[in-house]
């Protein structure tokens, strides 16, 4: 069998400085001491949760201690993974993530370190706080006769 090198490019060295643990029978992810996650992060995550669900596993934690600025598509991942019957925790977030919208709207407050993803609407933001038909983004752009 012939022996694998070692994969020193960049990507590979941040994934193997993700640390994936377990606390309380939940698989703790820990994406390192990064202050604030980009893209290139949201496609790391998604791989250790897409291989840890393939083994069976169906709770998974996140921890945010470090985290002052997450990437927009964050949370439309996590709501993914509710949807997709998986439990997700978000762990010591800091305090400007708490008081991000989308953290109060989807996420529901376990412990005082601890939150859960809910992914539904617990209260209704104001009317014109946000345009109803912005979609999600993965919609086909329409074809257009004139940029007027």
């Amino acid at each position: 069998m012939k022996s694998r090198k070692r994969d020193d490019r960049w990507h590979a060295r941040k994934r193997r400085q993700m640390v994936v643990g377990e606390r309380d029978g939940i698989a703790l992810i820990d994406l390192g001491k990064a202050n604030v996650w980009d893209y290139g992060d949201l496609v790391r995550l998604r791989e250790v949760v897409s291989g840890l669900v393939f083994e069976g596993q169906r709770r998974i934690s996140l921890d945010l201690s470090h985290v002052g600025c997450l990437p927009s598509g964050f949370m439309n991942m996590l709501c993914e993974w509710q949807e997709r019957g998986i439990e997700v925790y978000v762990l010591d977030p800091r305090p400007n993530v708490r008081n991000m919208l989308w953290f109060q709207t989807f996420t529901e407050r376990v412990s005082e370190s601890r939150h859960r993803v809910t992914c539904t609407h617990k209260d209704i933001p104001p009317e014109g706080h946000w345009n109803d038909d912005i979609g999600s983004g993965d919609e086909i752009p329409e074809a257009c006769d004139s940029w007027a």
